[in-house]
């Protein structure tokens, strides 16, 4: 499925990808996980790191101020987020605010639910990669 999201910004210039140093670190965590629960050798865990250092050339790296813990304590109570979490979120909402006036809409792509929940109620379009199939990426920007 992200593979899908690459490969629509590569051919459509309307589409943008943009991450965190957050964001980052969790793919890199992820991909450890799995190589310590024997769920890939080190020879692949190797090759996906390469990859995503190479799609990350690809994306827009959003900043997460310095104030996004401190400001980020309502979303942590309203939705009981973790505090990294909240502190995405709170950037994330800052960066939908600054592209109001943007012709396409902004979506958070991420696995986990209560992230997922949160940004949809605060008006943010979501995508699980882990639920949706190339065919739904596909529609969603057709």
């Amino acid at each position: 499925m992200l593979d899908e999201l690459f490969a629509l910004a590569d051919a459509d210039r309307r589409v943008l990808l943009a991450t965190t140093t957050i964001g980052y670190a969790e793919v890199v965590a992820v991909i450890v996980r799995w190589r310590n629960r024997t769920l890939l050798t080190d020879e692949e865990m190797s090759g996906l790191l390469q990859r995503i250092q190479a799609d990350a050339s690809a994306l827009i790296w959003l900043n997460v101020p310095s104030d996004a813990f401190e400001q980020s304590l309502v979303l942590i109570e309203r939705y009981s987020l973790n505090a990294t979490d909240a502190a995405l979120l709170y950037s994330l909402l800052r960066f939908q605010q600054r592209l109001s006036q943007a012709p396409a809409p902004l979506w958070l792509v991420a696995s986990d639910r209560r992230l997922l929940r949160a940004a949809a109620a605060e008006g943010i379009a979501c995508l699980d990669p882990e639920a949706s199939s190339p065919r739904e990426v596909r529609g969603l920007f057709a």
